[in-house]
């Protein structure tokens, strides 16, 4: 039954990823990633369950829920990604996190797009964790860029997000989002 309920977890987790997140309204795409995560908590699967949960909070975020409570809401992720030592997903969380403070003001603006730098030319790295911090974090820069009106960032986000993606990443929110602000922004320089 443990089993089971895993793939359960995970079924859910890519359904809605792949599937859902590109048809129905984000609500419901919300309690759909609500629900991968219970089922992953109550069945040890705590790795697709956290990425579950925060998979919903990145919807909220585009949705336009209360940056507030999704600061909260990834604190407390992180708090529990530290606490079952889940290494894979933390820089998710963390790049997720990093545009809800700064336009909420509780973080510092660091507009780094060198996200490259330590990565070399080709943007290639070692590890999973490190490709979608890369991923994500250009995701956030590019947030930034468009509702701060930095146009430099936001072309260098853009020029790092295409160099790092590749088809594997085609979820819902990586594409959608790259090319929502792609696409603003390349309409501000003409």
């Amino acid at each position: 039954m443990t089993k089971a309920r895993e793939h359960t977890c995970a079924q859910v987790y890519v359904a809605t990823t792949f599937i859902h997140a590109w048809q129905d309204p984000p609500t419901q795409v919300i309690d759909l990633y609500e629900g991968a995560h219970k089922v992953g908590m109550e069945s040890g699967d705590f790795e697709t369950a956290l990425l579950s949960e925060m998979s919903g909070y990145a919807h909220a975020f585009v949705a336009g829920y209360s940056l507030a409570d999704l600061e909260k809401k990834y604190l407390s992720v992180i708090k529990k990604l530290r606490f079952y030592n889940i290494k894979s997903i933390y820089a998710f969380a963390e790049e997720h996190l990093l545009p809800i403070q700064y336009l909420r003001g509780t973080a510092e603006k660091d507009f780094d797009p060198a996200l490259l730098s330590k990565y070399g030319p080709t943007g290639t790295v070692d590890n999973d964790s490190e490709h979608f911090r890369l991923i994500y974090g250009y995701i956030g820069r590019l947030h930034l860029a468009a509702y701060f009106d930095e146009e430099d960032l936001a072309l260098q986000s853009i020029q790092g997000l295409d160099l790092v993606t590749t088809s594997a990443d085609a979820s819902f929110y990586i594409q959608s989002v790259g090319l929502c602000f792609s696409s603003l922004v390349y309409s501000t320089l003409y």
